[in-house]
């Protein structure tokens, strides 16, 4: 049998990169690099990797429906909608326990 052959698809140099998530809409795969303070759209058809600059470290993140996403960040949740402007914060969990 032989061995698997793992493969770099992007050279990303993140520092802390998580949460890869399908979007099976578009057709890509988002992922997070969280002190990197960048989100990640790969898309597999061309092997481009696009970086948003983020002005937050993002841990987590969910698709919406609708359109754009749901980050779970420092500071709390936020609402972000790709290529249109900053994240815009939601809700700050537990404020009161920096």
């Amino acid at each position: 049998m032989v061995a698997p052959r793992i493969t770099c698809l992007v050279d990303a140099r993140a520092k802390v990169g998580e949460g890869p998530v399908w979007d099976p809409v578009d057709g890509v795969l988002w992922w997070t690099d969280i002190n990197g303070r960048r989100m990640h759209r790969f898309d597999p058809r061309g092997g481009r990797d696009e970086a948003f600059e983020m002005d937050i470290r993002v841990g987590c993140f969910a698709l919406r429906t609708g359109g754009g996403m749901i980050l779970a960040a420092e500071h709390g949740f936020w609402s972000w909608t790709p290529g249109i402007g900053k994240p815009e914060h939601l809700l700050d969990v537990e404020a009161d326990r920096p």
